[in-house]
């Protein structure tokens, strides 16, 4: 229980923020009123307290609008286009949390919504993880990587110095884009 003298002072003091009484009594209203907060005025102890158990691990309905719901949309079907890469696991396990906090009514909505949208095509070309590792760390170090691949116009094993610059999906394949040493030129590799 907090007494409403004791969390002004505590906000003031210990938050080091600069809002005033009325701020908090919004505050408290909105935390009752918009987020459907269980919480009370307890005038005989002077404090505020919640009426029931609060779980604040659950997403409240009103907390999350149609924008929100279709951006979780969007996140899982892009996340199955991450499949093949280091990302998709942890990402998906990110996303099963995410779900598993929303309320079994917002849950509904979601799976509705999931029902009636979905993203078609080729899936994206596998990349061996040991590749995928020295790529991203190319990237991330701004170093120059030593690349053996098979050149796409005559089948040969080929050998270059590149300075990665990115990653792109193009027709559902990586692709790095590069300098390339030897051409003295930006190139694309798949």
């Amino acid at each position: 229980k907090v007494s409403y003298a004791g969390l002004i002072e505590y906000v003031l003091e210990h938050l080091n923020q600069h809002v005033g009484a009325k701020t908090i009594q919004r505050d408290l209203a909105a935390m009752k009123d918009e987020l459907r907060l269980p919480i009370v005025f307890d005038r005989r102890e002077k404090t505020f307290r919640y009426t029931q158990q609060v779980n604040l691990q659950q997403l409240d309905l009103a907390m999350i609008s149609s924008l929100d719901v279709a951006a979780l949309l969007i996140g899982r079907q892009a996340i199955g286009q991450l499949e093949g890469t280091p990302w998709h696991s942890g990402l998906q396990a990110t996303f099963r949390r995410l779900l598993e906090s929303l309320s079994q009514e917002m849950l509904k909505r979601y799976q509705t919504l999931m029902d009636k949208v979905r993203f078609a095509g080729a899936a994206i070309q596998p990349v061996e993880p040991a590749v995928w590792d020295a790529i991203l760390s190319g990237l991330d170090e701004q170093t120059t990587m030593r690349m053996v691949y098979h050149s796409g116009s005559d089948g040969q094993i080929k050998e270059r110095l590149v300075d990665p610059y990115g990653l792109v999906i193009v027709d559902h394949q990586w692709q790095l884009i590069a300098w390339d040493h030897r051409a003295e030129a930006v190139r694309t590799f798949l």
